[in-house]
């Protein structure tokens, strides 16, 4: 009937092959109660007297889910996880409704190839005015390159982001948007993608256990292709409020690769990551560590060395406050390649800074930007120049 409530159980396995032609998986699996879906949009009918719930148990799912609910959208498990290999998208009524997942929370976005790149793809974790997003076994997700012979790869995006509402994480999350090439040639660049994490609005992000993020760019093979970290950024604005019970470790480091043949090393160039209150709380349990680095690869057939360049490591404050516990150590260093000629190096920011009503609360900091030039291996070469990036520390 009209005013009956509308409630979707699914358990088991549910799946889509990808087309013939194509080369990732691009099967959705779209789940709807007392919503409008168009594509991929959801329009939750608003203040909705009727009410409909998704609920979800002990599902293997491997094409990306979008599950769009009027009421509740719950996600649970009886005998071992949750799985969902290519992405969820969950939305309840943004009015106090809650997503509940009592399981191991995995998340993966396979993301696309397209003109000569590997992308990965994109995962999203919101929560809204009021609602709740509670993991109570932890979050693993992954939104890295996949690898393909011949092609860039980039990482991909993952937000987890409370906005008035409140995310708890029980147990260790993983945040992972790394790029590794699969192949050696010299479209094989590796770039980093973005984490992005924060609580703004009044709103709680709650991790429990430890968080760690990477955004490495990673250049395998043996032809000299570059790799640049990406982008790891958490913060709290607006009076919102970030809660870590263990570590924090994130990296956003930058692989260049080896050559075997006669040609150099490749670059390695630091992303960035920071820990940042304009305006809110964070609160951390142990260490922070951050590392920024840009490691070159080696010339080893008579090549130079490739240049390493350091990123951005920082921990700020205009407005709020931060407190660690434990020991703080963050480095953006640059170490050139070894070779004929050693690479050019350089250290990047690593920084701490306390601006206008900001404050933060430390037990112990090492702070490093360090430039360290290659070795040179040729008696017709020469050591690898350096330059020493900044340190500093403003509270």
């Amino acid at each position: 009937a009209a005013t009956d409530p509308i409630t979707m159980l699914f358990s088991g396995n549910l799946g889509f092959d990808a087309a013939a032609t194509a080369g990732v998986d691009n099967g959705d699996i779209i789940l709807s109660a007392r919503s409008d879906v168009f594509g991929r949009n959801a329009n939750i009918f608003a203040s909705d007297p009727v009410g409909g719930s998704i609920t979800i148990d002990d599902a293997q799912i491997t094409s990306s889910l979008l599950a769009s609910a009027s009421n509740r959208v719950s996600i649970t498990t009886s005998d071992g996880a949750v799985s969902l290999a290519d992405g969820l998208e969950a939305y309840g009524d943004i009015d106090g409704f809650d997503i509940d997942i009592q399981g191991d929370t995995y998340l993966q976005a396979n993301g696309t190839v397209e003109n000569g790149e590997s992308r990965g793809g994109s995962i999203v974790l919101f929560a809204l005015d009021g609602s709740t997003l509670a993991l109570n076994g932890g979050l693993t997700a992954f939104a890295e390159a996949t690898q393909q012979a011949g092609t860039t790869s980039r990482g991909g995006v993952i937000q987890v982001q409370s906005i008035g509402g409140t995310i708890d994480v029980v147990g260790p999350a993983g945040l992972y948007a790394n790029a590794s090439s699969a192949a050696a040639g010299a479209n094989s660049d590796a770039f980093g993608g973005q984490v992005v994490i924060s609580a703004e609005d009044g709103g709680l992000l709650r991790f429990q256990d430890e968080l760690v993020a990477q955004a490495i760019g990673f250049a395998p093979g043996s032809a000299g292709a570059s790799g640049t970290g990406g982008e790891i950024r958490a913060y709290v604005q607006t009076g919102g409020t970030l809660t870590v019970g263990d570590r924090i470790l994130f990296q956003a480091l930058g692989y260049g690769a080896d050559n075997s043949g006669s040609g150099n090393g490749g670059d390695g160039t630091g992303g960035s990551a920071q820990l940042a209150s304009y305006g809110g709380t964070i609160t951390v349990g142990g260490d922070v560590v951050f590392r920024a680095d840009g490691e070159a690869g080696d010339g080893l057939n008579g090549g130079n060395g490739g240049t390493g360049l350091g990123g951005e490591s920082q921990i700020y404050a205009n407005a709020g406050s931060i407190a660690i516990a434990g020991q703080t150590d963050i480095r953006s260093n640059g170490n050139g390649g070894i070779g004929a000629s050693g690479g050019f190096a350089r250290g990047g920011s690593s920084s701490i800074i306390g601006d206008g009503t900001g404050s933060i609360s430390l037990v112990g900091a090492f702070v490093q930007s360090d430039g360290i030039g290659g070795d040179g291996t040729s008696s017709a070469g020469s050591g690898g120049d350096a330059q020493g990036g900044l340190v500093q520390g403003v509270t």
